[in-house]
């Protein structure tokens, strides 16, 4: 499973960016290799027009990180400004 992930198709119909596994510099994201990537929230929220939709997409981004997790994802060192470097150490999930 790779880790990113698109949040198009979430049931309560809660749409987030795929931000959550970009970073700004291309090349760091290159040197982690195939069974490492990074994961932000910085914009988790970005587009809510309510408290209820800023809490339906952290709650969509809170279920996405425990899929992960189930799937074999963990974070290598605690997240630090925002970033965290997750490997997945159960290719079987």
């Amino acid at each position: 499973m790779s880790a990113e992930h698109s949040y198009d198709d979430l049931d309560d119909g809660t749409e987030l960016d795929d931000d959550l596994f970009e970073t700004d510099d291309d090349d760091e994201l290159d040197e982690l290799g195939e069974d490492r990537d990074l994961i932000r929230a910085k914009w988790s929220m970005d587009g809510a027009r309510t408290l209820s939709d800023a809490a339906a997409k952290l709650e969509a981004l809170a279920q996405e990180l425990r899929d992960l997790e189930e799937s074999g994802w963990q974070l290598t060192e605690p997240v630090a400004d925002d970033v965290g470097i997750i490997e997945q150490v159960d290719a079987d999930g």
